[in-house]
């Protein structure tokens, strides 16, 4: 208890040993680039990876175990500025205003992005500050029947018809929705009619997306195989 309150004024050794965890934790995340104990992590432990995604060895010290389970902790307390974006991490910290990427999305959204797992922030603002027209032209390479052209250009279109309709929304004074709920709908509307589709080549490629995203395996069937599947046989189309 503090002295004031009649206690003898000592310090919680647990929280007061966190707390110096935590520290080290700020450090590594900021610039600190004139710790020499920091320089030596980033160089023989971290290795240009995020310390977000950093799994525990079995053969790290006490130290940096510990200092390793307490990063939900820092996470949720750290927050970034993005600025030029050439710093933090683009899928891993803390610069979002609903949390780190990889949380919010998962490793399907990182992986289906063709951004490297080490992107920093600024990886993503050319695409941002792209021209209509621009867009559009690179839209025309996912003109194909491949699964992954399917789904980028229905996201693609998902994503437009879900910005205008929250664009319409607020214009006339209703409620805006969570930029979750928005990502779910755009989601559910490529799930939904992916699932309409037959006669799709069963590639490998093409079942990995289908099991990732959990679309339905009559995708690779054509009607006649879905209509008449009890008989035994399949129709490729």
């Amino acid at each position: 208890m503090p002295k004031k309150e009649g206690g003898l004024g000592l310090r919680n050794i647990e929280i007061w040993n966190k707390a110096a965890k935590l520290k080290y934790l700020w450090s590594i995340c900021t610039d600190s680039a004139s710790s020499l104990w920091v320089s030596w992590e980033r160089s023989y432990l971290l290795k240009g990876r995020s310390i977000w995604e950093l799994k525990c060895p079995g053969d790290c010290s006490w130290n940096w175990r510990k200092i390793l389970a307490l990063r939900e902790i820092g996470r949720d307390r750290l927050k970034f500025i993005i600025g030029n974006g050439r710093r933090a991490s683009l899928w891993f910290d803390n610069w979002h205003p609903l949390g780190p990427l990889q949380k919010i999305l998962g490793e399907r959204i990182i992986h289906e992005s063709r951004f490297s797992r080490l992107a920093k922030a600024k990886s993503n603002l050319s695409w941002v500050q792209r021209s209509w027209s621009d867009t559009l032209s690179w839209m025309e390479q996912f003109r194909g029947r491949s699964l992954r052209s399917i789904v980028i250009r229905l996201m693609f279109a998902a994503s437009i018809y879900a910005i205008w309709l929250e664009d319409d929304a607020r214009a006339h004074g209703v409620t805006p929705k969570h930029e979750f709920v928005v990502i779910r709908d755009i989601i559910f509307s490529v799930c939904t009619r992916v699932d309409l589709c037959r006669g799709l080549v069963p590639s490998s490629e093409n079942r990995w997306l289908q099991r990732l995203w959990g679309f339905s395996a009559n995708i690779f069937y054509c009607r006649d195989y879905v209509i008449s599947s009890n008989l035994g046989y399949c129709f490729w189309c």
